[in-house]
């Protein structure tokens, strides 16, 4: 059987560097990024609603639609 100190000198005698990560804002920006692009394209091919400008006007659809916005923008933050 290995004992833990000799575990580990076998496991580190295989070890490479590793690169580090980027940033997380950075991250999760160019998350959002891909994710605003994704959302264009499909607007693009699928088209909007008719009534987008009508419903932007009425608070309760531009307040859930914000916070919608703000859920999956936090979320992206917090997930990386």
């Amino acid at each position: 059987m290995v004992t833990t100190p000799e575990l580990i000198e076998i496991l580190c005698a295989d070890a490479k560097p590793v690169r580090r990560l980027r940033p997380p804002l950075l991250r999760a920006s160019l998350w959002l990024l891909f994710a605003g692009l994704v959302l264009f394209a499909l607007a693009a091919l699928q088209g909007t609603r008719p009534d987008l400008a009508e419903r932007l006007r009425q608070p309760t659809f531009a307040a859930a639609l914000a916070g919608s916005l703000l859920t999956g923008v936090l979320a992206a933050v917090a997930a990386v």
